[in-house]
């Protein structure tokens, strides 16, 4: 079974944080290892060794995906999990989700998220056909695809690197469409596992939810992956978006962020740094493809 990671940013109070840390530590599977990143304002008061947690003191300004791209250059693990403060773990959370690590074409998988281990009403991750924009599925079948989530989602590591982490300086939510739609492009696949089930508050795993900037920068990474080989994204006409936007002129918490999505997909300021980073990532992943299979033949001429 591969070697997870469990990343936990601290975002937000102690409590929170310390809620998911022992969450994991009592479910905790042998050979995991668990890393906390803060930006230099927590301290273990358990005093847990560092076989049992490992603290990354990340820049005082890392928002939470900095957080996480700094857990991730310590990492070990050949699978990198991430959890949001306050989210719980199910006994035996781990083993259904690493299973499909030994088939090369997965690069994520989404574990099923509810607000108590007994409910009915559960999130499965994002729906793949619809990234950039934020669409959550309720349903969704073992293996199929679904676009994962730093609240829960499991990511092949190599892959994290190749891309040089999540994108920073923008949002969560961007940054979970960029890497939703990079996997896609780079001919890999993101996958749900049910069985796989997580605990936590809705508006935790699912993020902010609308605004015109949210609009805004998913019509940006939508125009920039529009042009990118082997992305299976939804693209609205600029009629379809303009006739989106009336339509929705009753839920006022909906018109700004398809107003700024239809603006956003004017916005080619994404364009070349999404294709810097695919072409730079296509490179590394090839040359640790051929790391592999010459390692292998060495293994068998041997």
């Amino acid at each position: 079974m591969p070697r997870l990671s469990v990343i936990v940013p601290h975002i937000s109070s102690d409590a929170a944080l310390e809620t998911t840390i022992l969450s994991v530590l009592e479910n905790r599977p042998q050979g995991l290892e668990l890393i906390v990143a803060h930006g230099g304002n927590y301290e273990d008061p358990y005093q847990l060794d560092e076989d049992e947690l490992c603290l990354v003191n990340a820049s005082p300004a890392s928002d939470v995906v900095g957080l996480i791209n700094s857990a991730v250059r310590y990492a070990s693990g050949n699978v990198i999990q991430t959890l949001l403060p306050g989210m719980r773990v199910d006994s035996n959370w781990t083993s259904s989700a690493l299973a499909w690590f030994h088939d090369a074409t997965i690069a994520a998988v989404s574990p099923s998220s509810s607000n108590s281990i007994d409910s009915d009403d559960r999130l499965f991750g994002l729906d793949a056909r619809c990234l950039p924009r934020r669409i959550w599925s309720t349903k969704a079948r073992r293996g199929e695809e679904i676009g994962a989530t730093l609240a829960g989602g499991f990511y092949r590591r190599s892959v994290i690197e190749a891309m040089q982490g999540w994108i920073e300086s923008t949002s969560r939510e961007a940054a979970e469409a960029d890497m939703g739609l990079a996997i896609q492009a780079l001919g890999l696949r993101s996958i749900a596992e049910p069985s796989s089930h997580l605990i936590s508050e809705q508006r935790v795993i699912e993020g902010e939810v609308g605004g015109y900037a949210q609009g805004y920068l998913a019509g940006q990474i939508a125009l920039a992956y529009s042009q990118a080989t082997g992305v299976n994204l939804v693209k609205d006409s600029l009629a379809a978006r303009l006739g989106h936007l009336a339509g929705g002129l009753m839920k006022p918490s909906s018109v700004a962020e398809r107003l700024g999505w239809v603006f956003g997909m004017t916005d080619r300021t994404l364009v070349s740094s999404v294709h810097n980073r695919l072409e730079a990532a296509r490179k590394t992943m090839n040359r640790l493809r051929n790391d592999e299979s010459s390692s292998q033949a060495t293994r068998r001429a041997a």
